[in-house]
Parts: structure tokens; sequence; C-alpha cells
């Protein structure tokens, strides 16, 4: 079997275009944790396989945890992406269909989560701010019971317009750490 490293950098990273470098970053930030255990917290899942332009990320979270032991847990309010991630995942993914801020709201473990990567409620790059306040609701509803050192990522971002546009307002004004701004945005809870 392939390493995950070897496996990330010759099968998928020359796909990410805008995403391959934050996802090296996310995977490598995860990695210096040094941990048995991980919890990724993804909303929004993978809709198909292969679908480079979203960067198939429940895909590599997987991957990841299969390698360094732990949980995904995705959530997506289309059954259908929900089948398509649930077909293409190992055990060690629990995906559900649903709400995310619902979901969220009834996490049960939120202080174990070590990285949140919020993509749910597609972007209108038209009209951003439907997609970026849907996603500052997510953070909100989860965000006090987030532990120290978690690392929160939003899809879909540039120059400052996007998804996380109220995410990264409300993360920069509490402090936290801005780990990568890209075209996703990256920051670690203090």
């Amino acid at each position: 079997m392939m390493d995950f490293w070897d496996n990330f950098i010759t099968n998928y990273k020359p796909h990410l275009g805008v995403r391959a470098n934050t996802f090296d970053k996310m995977f490598n930030y995860l990695e210096g944790l040094k941990q048995n255990n991980y919890l990724i917290v993804e909303t929004g899942t993978t809709r198909r396989v292969p679908n480079w332009g979203d960067g198939n990320a429940t895909i590599l979270f997987d991957l990841f945890i299969q390698k360094y032991g732990g949980q995904v847990n995705t959530v997506d309010i289309n059954p259908d992406a929900c089948k398509v991630s649930h077909e293409n995942t190992s055990n060690n993914t629990l995906v559900t269909i649903g709400d995310s801020v619902n979901y969220l709201h009834r996490f049960p473990n939120p202080d174990d989560i070590d990285l949140l990567y919020l993509d749910s409620f597609d972007l209108d790059w038209g009209n951003p701010h439907p997609s970026s306040f849907h996603h500052m609701k997510e953070l909100t509803t989860v965000y006090p019971k987030l532990k120290k050192g978690c690392l929160i990522v939003i899809d879909d971002n540039e120059n400052g317009v996007g998804k996380g546009q109220y995410v990264a307002e409300f993360l920069d004004q509490v402090g936290d750490k801005l780990y990568f701004d890209e075209y996703q945005i990256g920051y670690i809870k203090q």
C-alpha cells in the first residue's frame, strides 16, 4: 500500500489547482500534532469522484485518517452527494444527511475537533453574502466549544471575498492565528 504522502503528492496534489498548497499545509499541521487519533469535521461533502474543481476534500481527509487514525465526520443536505461520499470513503468516515448548522450545534464532542473544514452552501461569486453568512452561522454554533489548536479552514475565497469573508473577520477580531490565506483560509484557534 502506498504511503499517505506519496499517494497525496503523486495522485492528488497535482490535480488540486488553487487548493494544492493549502491541503498540503492542512495535512502537515495535523501530522505535526503527533496524535494517534484525529477528528476532522467537514460541512459539505464530495459530490462527484473525481471532482477536482471542488478538491475532493472528503476523499483526502479519509485517506489521511486511514493512515493516521481517527474519524472524519462530514455533513451535507444533499442525499445524492452523501451517497457518493459514503461509497468512496472507508468506515473511518461518517457521512450524515442534514443541515450543517444544526449538525454542528448538536455535535457531541466539538472539543475533540482537530480540523473544522467549512465548505457547504455553494458560493455565488456575484452575491457571496448568503454563503458567507451561512458559514458564519456554522462557526458560531460550535466555536466556543472548539479546543485551542483546532485548525479552522474555509474554502472558496479570493481577496477577502467568498465563503469565509465573515468568518475571517470574526477570527481576526478574536485574535486567532492566521495560518494561511490563499483560495482557502486557515486559522488556528488560540
